[in-house]
């Protein structure tokens, strides 16, 4: 047992002193104790893929991937990930009414960026207020509180820069 536990110590190590990194995707869930008065949360979660693979084609703005049918939700934010090729994390916010049937209509030209065909790409649904805080009451009896006055409303600092 020593032998194991000496050999995955020098393992972990030797690849902290390599400079390696770990690279997971940004999906799961933390819980966090609010106190009353101001909690500082960061949020760095996203949602599950939607949509992924890759585009059949690849046209300025336009993107369409055959092998999908999008059914987007009116009124949200999708976020685009490219995962591979020369634009390999780059992100895309895409409004639902730039999704439809099979195309997704970006804000800038990806393929002026080096978008091909080949490279992959996730499509994720955009987190709300309502969807991380919910105003629905728990079953612990907490929720986000929407009110006119800063004294009776739970306040959501979103910084800016």
């Amino acid at each position: 047992m020593k032998t194991t536990l000496y050999s995955i110590l020098a393992a972990v190590a030797c690849g902290m002193a390599f400079g390696q990194t770990a690279y997971t995707t940004p999906v799961g869930y933390v819980t966090n104790s609010l106190a009353v008065g101001l909690n500082a949360l960061g949020l760095g979660l996203q949602n599950s893929k939607v949509a992924s693979g890759n585009f059949e084609t690849v046209a300025g703005t336009s993107l369409t991937d055959s092998g999908v049918t999008y059914t987007p939700l009116v009124g949200r934010t999708y976020i685009l990930e490219i995962t591979s090729g020369n634009l390999t994390g780059v992100i895309q916010e895409v409004l639902a009414d730039s999704i439809s049937g099979n195309t997704i209509k970006t804000p800038s030209d990806l393929q002026a960026l080096g978008l091909t065909t080949a490279d992959k790409y996730d499509l994720r649904l955009a987190a709300t207020l309502e969807d991380i805080f919910t105003t629905t009451p728990l079953a612990s009896g907490g929720v986000l509180v929407g009110a006119l006055s800063f004294g009776t409303a739970d306040i959501v600092w979103v910084p800016t820069g």
